[in-house]
């Protein structure tokens, strides 16, 4: 992978903008897409530093200078993305990030169902992180593969900054949506504006949208090996009701990947927690420890709980407490190895879920089902 924690995207923030100085905090749960359809490729015609900028100097030599002051970074325009792609000033073909990564895009508009860049409404809601590709116009087949390329690396930074599968979805307003899709898409799911991107830049080279979620998936599990064994199962499948987000599962000896490719011993012998589920489709995440994060999709059959007893917090009587059950009121909830926003997030569970709270620390409470810690902040007793 081109982009990682010590080789991040070019930085230039878009502070003036009113999406920056406007919009709201989220949780990216996607990637959505864009092509700007107006030919020209630099993006120096949309991304210009804030005259407050300390690398102000350094970012116009390297994006060069909007001589005609019509770039995204004024008040007066009423739209804003988290990144853009395309030619910096010497031609290279680059990501650059215009506003961080949580602030919820004003890019796809809105559908009959909501939209993708999250509800202002919600608290931390979730949204699908939105860049733009500057377009040549669909003339120049080897700058469009250029962008592609980019587009790819930068999608699978961001999935592996924020555990995205890459071929999951993420239900939305009632309406299951893949994690990586385009402008076009959003619409024909209700959750934007009816604009054709990025299909005719794609359509004029062959490229679809799947083509997109295998590629990222390839870099993100470039390292797999393509060796396929035995299918034959020694082990009582699980059912998929039995394990949620946010579980505690360990594999079967004879565990595959849902591609079918092999799983390395050592993921195997690891506990992981449950990222999502969808049919027979369970993402395994965060590992018990923390130390690792492989955001994996694995056929639910070869998961099984794991029984982990709680943990007794500071200050708690596990002989007198009663467990109770909650209802769920964000949208999205994390669930941390602790009581406290310090600890890591390990899951998330989502609005009008019911759980049983079997310990409580201040305002947290403790999962029956071992996964963690929520907050009791966004939760109704039942």
């Amino acid at each position: 992978m081109k982009y990682n924690e010590n080789n991040k995207p070019i930085v230039c923030m878009q502070t003036t903008s009113t999406c920056y100085r406007g919009t709201t905090i989220g949780t990216p749960v996607g990637v959505l897409w864009h092509d700007t359809g107006a030919g020209n490729p630099y993006i120096k015609r949309y991304v210009q530093p804030s005259d407050n900028d300390p690398n102000r100097a350094t970012l116009l030599q390297l994006l060069g200078k909007n001589q005609y002051g019509n770039d995204w970074n004024h008040v007066t325009h009423q739209a804003g993305l988290n990144a853009w792609i395309g030619k910096l000033a010497d031609g290279t073909v680059a990501a650059v990030q215009s506003m961080p990564w949580n602030y919820r895009p004003w890019g796809c508009g809105s559908g009959s169902k909501g939209s993708c860049n999250g509800n202002s409404r919600v608290y931390n809601s979730p949204f699908w992180l939105q860049f733009e590709i500057c377009d040549d116009s669909y003339k120049d087949k080897s700058y469009f593969e250029k962008c592609y390329k980019e587009a790819c690396e930068f999608t699978a930074y961001i999935c592996k900054l924020y555990n995205i599968d890459p071929k999951g979805y993420y239900t939305y307003s009632g309406v299951k949506v893949p994690t990586i899709i385009c402008h076009q898409d959003s619409y024909r799911y209700g959750l934007g504006g009816n604009h054709g991107d990025v299909y005719l830049w794609f359509n004029k080279y062959g490229k679809t949208m799947d083509d997109v979620r295998n590629d990222v998936y390839a870099l993100l599990h470039g390292n797999s090996t393509s060796d396929t064994p035995s299918t034959c199962s020694t082990e009582t499948p699980v059912s998929s009701n039995e394990i949620k987000a946010g579980s505690l599962v360990k594999l079967a000896a004879n565990a595959i990947y849902y591609s079918g490719k092999v799983i390395a011993d050592w993921v195997k012998s690891t506990n992981w927690y449950v990222k999502s589920i969808n049919g027979d489709r369970a993402v395994i995440d965060k590992s018990e420890d923390g130390k690792y994060s492989i955001c994996s999709p694995i056929n639910v059959k070869y998961l099984s709980l794991v029984n982990s007893a709680p943990e007794t917090p500071s200050g708690g009587d596990s002989d007198t407490f009663e467990p109770y059950k909650v209802k769920v009121v964000a949208d999205v909830l994390n669930i941390r190895k602790g009581a406290g926003t310090s600890y890591d997030i390990v899951g998330t569970i989502t609005k009008n879920g019911v759980y049983t709270i079997v310990k409580e620390n201040n305002e947290w409470g403790y999962l029956k089902s071992g996964a963690g810690w929520i907050s009791l902040k966004y939760v109704t007793k039942l």
